[in-house]
């Protein structure tokens, strides 16, 4: 897409009309790098701010679900439902795995467990913060996204060293 013209100070930057047609716009590199500042500006604040306002809004319905009706029969209607869900889906289903990885695995699939532990971490630390699930995506949003819930420290970390 771009093509360097003179290593020092040039940069060609391709755009593509609806006909197809190449036209090339000769930057300066100075030129480029606040053209392509301003356009991931524009993603940032559009696109994907929209994108993860989504993700947090799927993940307040996991959780809602998983701190819903925590009686007896609603612990087993819900393992019930969701052992159903997963013999549909050809999932493997283990009693063992936390309720919020269930529950994660049953709305995204069986994508990259990596997603599915960072997702379920996230619903995970919102119950012992007792978060409700009103403001859920709004704690996520608060607290600088799924990755740097994932990435946090609990209050009693002590680490190798200490």
């Amino acid at each position: 897409m771009f093509e360097l013209m003179n290593a020092t100070d040039v940069n060609t930057a391709m755009s593509f009309t609806k006909d197809d047609e190449d036209k090339a716009k000769v930057l300066t590199t100075a030129e480029f790098l606040v053209s392509a500042e301003r356009e991931r500006k524009a993603w940032e604040h559009g696109i994907y701010a929209e994108a993860n306002k989504q993700l947090y809004a799927v993940l307040a319905r996991c959780y809602a679900f998983v701190i819903s009706d925590s009686s007896i029969d609603g612990i087993k209607a819900r393992s019930s439902a969701l052992m159903a869900f997963y013999a549909e889906r050809n999932y493997t289903y283990r009693e063992s795995t936390p309720l919020a990885s269930r529950v994660v695995r049953a709305v995204f699939g069986n994508v990259d467990r990596r997603r599915i532990s960072t997702y379920s971490i996230v619903i995970r630390k919102a119950q012992r913060l007792k978060i409700s699930a009103s403001d859920f995506a709004n704690w996520i949003e608060r607290e600088g996204g799924v990755q740097e819930i994932k990435l946090g420290r609990s209050a009693n970390y002590v680490s190798k060293k200490d």
